[in-house]
């Protein structure tokens, strides 16, 4: 299966920003990460011999020492055994190729499947014991501070997503969010809708309709066309069981397809007519996230949707 938004966006905030990966860690221990620096984006290989394996991110960050400490960190959404024997790997792994401590840290969304992952496994007639450090969401501050939120957006972003029924906080950050000038605010803001509840997604992009006098119309636009075409909505008028689950699906689609469109004018990324009728055509949701995850760090659209077109 294809990686999902919810998996690839917060990795890709990773790559741009890896001293997140500090802040991450600091919340799930409750503690402070003074003295440490320069955070790195390092490989994610942990393959050993004829085994090949990727983490999802690994950032290395110099300590007060002066020596350099890494940390694994992995999206997990749902509880899976087999993960922690996985990952159990990866850290015995890092630490025999680099001879230091190795941390490793689950940001899971799901309270259930965090206090299960906290658990670790103890391994019967060794010495060994693994538990990983665990990032649940309520363990993250809602924050909605407009300096802060600024400051770190990456990590007001993941903190309005741990709260999807918290609208104060998805309202301070998404305004806040789409009043500066970073290609990357689009983006954002689409992955923070997409984790809310449906009732806050919809009084959040009210909002951000009235809000058009202030806001740009790549931002608003789109979102009045989702007002009027909601997946949902769709659903319910094709009547039956099976015709709500079409019309949902043709809604995520056209939604996603508005996200692309949008997004590659916020980056400035002119498409063909080509790459048009071929994004129109498109009807594949997995294509479409594929093509987001691509559209936000590209070049050019040929990067997103090759040379030849």
């Amino acid at each position: 299966m294809p990686p999902s938004l919810q998996h690839e966006i917060p990795l890709e905030m990773l790559r741009r920003r890896p001293d997140l990966g500090l802040e991450l860690l600091v919340r799930a221990l409750d503690a402070h990460g003074d003295g440490y620096s320069d955070a790195r984006e390092e490989s994610v290989d942990m393959s050993h011999r004829v085994t090949e394996a990727r983490a999802d991110s690994v950032i290395s960050v110099k300590g007060p020492d002066g020596e350099r400490r890494y940390l694994i960190i992995e999206i997990q959404r749902r509880y899976k055994v087999d993960k922690l024997w996985d990952w159990f790997g990866y850290v015995g792994g890092l630490m025999a190729r680099k001879r230091c401590g190795v941390i490793l840290l689950v940001v899971c969304p799901d309270e259930t499947s965090a206090a299960r992952y906290r658990e670790g496994i103890k391994i019967a007639d060794t010495c060994m014991l693994f538990v990983p450090v665990v990032l649940s969401p309520k363990q993250m501050p809602r924050i909605q501070d407009p300096e802060e939120i600024r400051r770190f957006p990456e990590l007001a972003i993941l903190s309005a997503a741990a709260h999807p029924d918290d609208l104060d906080t998805a309202q301070a950050v998404a305004k806040t969010l789409l009043a500066t000038d970073d290609d990357y605010s689009l983006f954002y803001y689409d992955f923070l809708r997409e984790q809310l509840s449906e009732k806050i997604r919809i009084k959040l992009e009210d909002m951000m309709i009235d809000l058009n006098q202030r806001l740009p119309d790549r931002f608003t636009k789109p979102l009045e066309d989702a007002a009027e075409a909601r997946g949902k909505a769709l659903g319910e008028k094709l009547g039956e069981a099976r015709g709500r689950a079409l019309g949902e699906k043709l809604g995520e689609v056209q939604g996603q397809r508005l996200s692309l469109v949008s997004l590659l004018e916020a980056r400035g990324l002119g498409i063909s007519e080509k790459q048009r009728e071929i994004v129109d055509d498109c009807t594949d949701s997995y294509q479409f996230t594929a093509w987001i995850v691509q559209a936000a760090t590209a070049e050019t659209a040929a990067e997103i949707f090759g040379e030849t077109l």
